[in-house]
């Protein structure tokens, strides 16, 4: 039985010796397919960790929603309310609410959770 050595990806120079290894592996005539498919779950296991930690930001969604299916701003004024309301939420000047939310997830496809995230910005009272 062979020994495959086994990196722990833990920074981003970890991730970067992992990626040059696996690409340097895959040009390699009669590398260990063993090897390649090691890190290749390694380093895929590390980058889903990483998107799954990261916070979604409701702008950044809807702006690529809007980017994947060639839609204009005002498409969706009938989930948010005017042209006016959509302009303040893209340009992070106001939240969407419960019920844009709603309306955006029912109307678009667009699952919930996604448009849920912390402010980065605050509204003056």
């Amino acid at each position: 039985m062979k020994s495959v050595s086994v990196p722990i990806i833990q920074t981003s120079e970890d991730l970067d010796e992992a990626l040059a290894r696996l690409e340097a592996l895959m040009l390699l005539p009669g590398s260990d397919d063993d090897e390649i498919r090691i890190l290749g779950l390694v380093i895929h296991a590390h980058e889903a960790e990483l998107i799954k930690s990261r916070e979604l930001d409701p702008v950044e969604v809807l702006e690529f929603v809007l980017s994947e299916r060639a839609m204009p701003q005002s498409d969706l004024v009938p989930y948010i309310g005017s042209k006016l309301l959509v302009s303040e939420i893209l340009s992070r000047k106001q939240n969407l609410s419960l019920e844009m939310i709603q309306n955006l997830s029912q109307g678009l496809g667009i699952p919930a959770a996604t448009l849920i995230g912390a402010s980065k910005h605050t509204v003056a009272a």
